[in-house]
């Protein structure tokens, strides 16, 4: 129970940091960083390369969750994944089925028996689950606008699939975290800070996926056998972050959060290299310069922590 407690309370920090981000509330002014200084290229080239490069993209795996027929099912683009899971507030429990060999990430209730069998190879988390109280897919639930009944059922669902994405925080054994602002010329969330990671690939398991990720982004080179890394909670991703009169989201998360203790300094030991379209610049944040936002946390979180015991 106190191991849990330790996660709950690691992503409600994780969490609330990368929302204060998004809304731009804070700007980090770190000690220790590391800037890109041959981001030089021409900003729209590159917007239209990632633009064509998402078209033609497979995104592998598909999110699905069990019917009443005891059946998986991929769960529709537009639908928001807590109240699809009967998670009436913003936080919850949810179990992660991931089958590696046919490419499905599973949602179910904690409570109810595992439903895969061995035959599979499969990877299973109880972990936290949350979105933004501004989550577009939970307001479009509640929305009389006949303008989004009209976007809705213009829209091809199966052309349309939950993507799922995996983020890394790193602590060292200084107490710091690794952040890194997403580059000017990123189509989703561009200058903004946020933990190494992005899509899973065909075949990856979720921390190969995330260690993958830290070195084509940063070039840090980890090795999960070298520290202890663990799955710490989910977060449905939204861009935007709230529904606009007019349009849908055009993008729509499963984000999976690891966390990777290090045992020793590799400060001294490897390089920075950041990648110049995904990253802008990278830090070393200390603990103890965002623990000031805990203070913030929600009326909402609060009371589901003291459901739990656990706050």
């Amino acid at each position: 129970m106190r191991r849990l407690s330790i996660q709950i309370i690691i992503l409600l920090f994780l969490l609330l940091l990368i929302n204060l981000i998004l809304l731009k509330k804070i700007q980090f002014n770190p000690t220790t960083s590391f800037d890109n200084i041959n981001n030089k290229k021409d900003k729209d080239i590159d917007k239209m390369n990632q633009t064509a490069a998402a078209a033609k993209r497979i995104y592998w795996p598909i999110v699905y969750s069990y019917d009443d027929n005891n059946k998986y099912d991929n769960i529709p683009w537009n639908k928001c994944l807590l109240h699809h899971m009967s998670i009436e507030n913003t936080i919850g429990m949810i179990r992660i089925e991931f089958d590696r060999t046919n490419g499905r990430l599973i949602l179910s209730n904690p409570k109810e028996p595992v439903r895969l069998t061995s035959d599979h190879q499969i990877e299973t988390y109880t972990t936290l689950f949350a979105h933004p109280k501004s989550c577009p897919f939970s307001t479009l639930l509640r929305s009389n606008s006949d303008k989004h009944k009209q976007l809705q059922q213009n829209i091809t669902l199966s052309s349309h699939t939950i993507k799922v994405g995996v983020s890394i925080l790193i602590e060292d054994v200084f107490g710091r975290v690794f952040l890194t602002k997403r580059a000017k010329s990123m189509r989703i969330f561009p200058s903004v800070w946020v933990l190494p990671g992005g899509h899973m690939e065909k075949g990856e398991t979720i921390f190969e996926t995330a260690l993958r990720e830290l070195k084509e982004e940063t070039g840090l080179v980890l090795s999960d056998s070298a520290a202890d890394i663990s799955v710490i909670g989910a977060f449905e991703s939204t861009f935007p972050q709230y529904l606009d009169d007019d349009r849908l989201p055009s993008d729509h998360h499963v984000v999976l959060f690891t966390k990777i203790k290090l045992h020793s300094d590799i400060s001294n030991l490897q390089k920075v290299e950041l990648e110049p379209d995904e990253v802008e610049v990278a830090a070393w944040v200390p603990t103890s310069s965002l623990a000031h936002l805990l203070t913030d946390i929600s009326t909402e979180l609060k009371r589901y922590l003291l459901q739990q015991h656990l706050y």
